[in-house]
């Protein structure tokens, strides 16, 4: 696959608890979302993302524009493996501009896991719709003990440019006592 050259998500974000499901017979289960982003400057923009996926495998496409002229394309590749005990998540990302990024992520125990994650990049420009720092370290702790329910905290810190930046933080989220010690983001999720 051509897709798997250029590669996924430059984040170092734990692997989401659920992977789209592709339709029997092997073939690639496609999905289109166009996201419109406000800004309280005005600068609005437009994000329009194919993704594709078949098994283990995801692959996608990606554009970025805003209303001030910036635009920027992108591909990625992922790859998620599950190993019982140990489950991974491999990914790379380029981008117009020259950007290049890649994380591994993972999921180590059995219903009551750690979470950690790794990212880096050539610290080239590139528009993170996730907000999260790309250069970072992922840490934190996840259950699956409650039926129907995925429940995980952790963290996103970068650990490279020496921002202090950390991954946003929901209403749901549990600040830690020092406000210089970043943020905590806890996220829950039913089936």
């Amino acid at each position: 696959m051509a897709l798997a050259a250029l590669a996924g998500a430059a984040s170092a974000q734990p692997a989401p608890p659920v992977q789209e499901a592709a339709p029997e017979g092997g073939k690639i289960a496609f999905k289109f979302t166009r996201t419109h982003l406000s800004s309280s400057d005005g600068n609005d923009a437009l994000d329009l993302n194919l993704r594709g996926v078949i098994g283990a495998h995801t692959a996608w496409l990606g554009h970025y524009r805003d209303r001030e002229g910036f635009s920027q394309s992108r591909g990625g590749y992922e790859n998620r493996q599950d190993f019982g005990l140990a489950r991974t998540v491999v990914s790379l990302q380029l981008a117009s501009g020259g950007f290049a990024g890649g994380s591994v992520g993972a999921e180590l125990g059995g219903e009551t896991y750690a979470i950690a994650g790794w990212g880096r990049t050539n610290l080239r420009s590139y528009y993170n719709l996730n907000f999260d720092p790309n250069d970072a370290i992922t840490l934190g702790v996840g259950t699956r003990a409650v039926a129907h329910t995925e429940l995980s905290i952790y963290q996103i810190r970068d650990d490279r440019q020496g921002t202090g930046s950390a991954s946003p933080t929901p209403p749901s989220a549990k600040k830690p006592p020092k406000p210089s010690a970043g943020r905590w983001t806890f996220r829950a999720r039913a089936g």
